[in-house]
């Protein structure tokens, strides 16, 4: 019987392999339910509109109406909740509520969503954010109910990059054999483990380029974004910080809310004003900022996030545009990593509904990818017990 010889680097191949299969294997076993728990809630998110249309059909119901007193929403706000310090307005232009968050200047999250009628200037209810179940969920699933800047890095060691370092090594494993890839499109059904072995790889090759893709510019752009800001700063990609921007009153009352929102629709007719967001509404010198929403703006429609869009920011007294914040300005790869096409890619708005049904196609195949994987370890670990017995 001859003995096979190995090459010292067919023995460096074979380690290796082995090597990257236990890596594989162990980040799965030790960080898998992290991965889940991310890509499930993340699916979830996908669809904020309509889940909250069925979970709180009567807070979003809204009066027909040709014209919306947005100052006169504002004054009711400011009588009703003179404690409250930043105010945002979302929901701007829709036949739906107009969502209102309230925070202190010094939270980051904002801790009351108040919805108005559009039509009649009423409020239809409200809620304290930790009661709004989607609300509750993307917390979780943005930095696990922790502090931003803690609970966003905590979640990239515990989930973001072990998630990119499994499908990596995931197609690592399998692209050695990628002349052979007409094999990857049989189910071999001869037995459970190479029935889920079969799964287990079609699916990783279906959806390993999407999932990085979703995942990675939100990796890199928010959960690790201050660690790695100087590696961007040398790649040129840190976006410029917005300028200090002061009101000066000058003895004027503030100009009206509605004045300022056509005055952001008359600089941009080809878009939709979005929002409207007062940092600081106690301050006489603060300003305020309006969004408008482009027709080729890749996140357009994520009213649920800290979106990057356009931005005017106004002079609350005389009307004049203090400075403009448009992500188009900005250079392809931070507009990537930082910007509006990270929103776009990781909330599936780049395309609407259709976009966002085969992302979460892609998160669901991934809690089956998942699982076919665990049933693998499972099958082979039943089978070393009973041979050692």
């Amino acid at each position: 019987m001859s003995v096979v010889a190995f090459t010292p680097s067919q023995k460096f191949k074979f380690k290796l392999r082995r090597w990257i299969q236990r890596l594989h294997l162990v980040t799965t076993l030790i960080l898998g339910l992290f991965i889940a728990f991310e890509i499930a809630t993340g699916t979830v998110l996908l669809f904020w509109d309509q889940l909250e249309a069925a979970f709180y059909p009567q807070l979003l119901q809204a009066t027909p109406s040709a014209t919306v007193n947005y100052q006169g929403i504002y004054t009711h706000l400011r009588a009703a909740y003179p404690a409250w310090e930043t105010i945002e307005m979302g929901n701007l232009g829709e036949q739906t509520a107009i969502k209102v968050s309230l925070a202190d200047y010094d939270e980051m999250e904002p801790e009351r969503t108040l919805y108005f009628d559009p039509g009649t200037g009423q409020i239809n209810g409200e809620l304290a954010n930790p009661q709004n179940i989607l609300y509750f969920v993307w917390r979780l699933h943005k930095n696990l109910w922790l502090e931003t800047h803690i609970g966003a890095p905590l979640l990239a060691l515990l989930a973001g990059i072990p998630l990119i370092v499994m499908l990596l090594t995931g197609l690592y494993l399998w692209f050695p054999r990628f002349n052979t890839w007409s094999a990857v499109f049989r189910l071999r059904r001869q037995n459970a483990f190479l029935w889920n072995y079969s799964l287990h790889r079609l699916m990783g090759i279906a959806i390993a380029l999407p999932l990085l893709i979703i995942v990675t510019p939100m990796l890199c752009g928010y959960n690790l974004g201050d660690a790695i800001s100087p590696v961007y700063r040398r790649l040129g990609l840190q976006v410029v910080p917005e300028p200090e921007m002061v009101s000066t009153p000058q003895g004027n009352a503030p100009l009206p809310l509605d004045r300022l929102i056509q005055a952001a629709q008359n600089q941009y007719p080809d878009g939709r004003v979005t929002r409207l967001y007062i940092d600081d509404s106690t301050n006489p010198t603060g300003v305020v900022s309006v969004t408008v929403e482009l027709p080729d703006h890749p996140a357009r429609g994520a009213q649920y996030a800290d979106v990057i869009g356009l931005q005017l920011f106004f002079e609350q007294y005389t009307g004049q545009i203090l400075a403009t914040y448009d992500p188009r300005d900005w250079p392809l790869l931070t507009r990537l990593l930082t910007g509006d096409w990270m929103f776009g890619l990781h909330y599936g708005t780049w395309g609407g509904v259709i976009t966002r049904t085969l992302e979460a196609c892609v998160g669901i195949l991934a809690l089956c990818l998942a699982w076919t994987g665990i049933r693998q370890w499972s099958i082979k670990r039943q089978l070393r017990l009973q041979q050692k017995r």
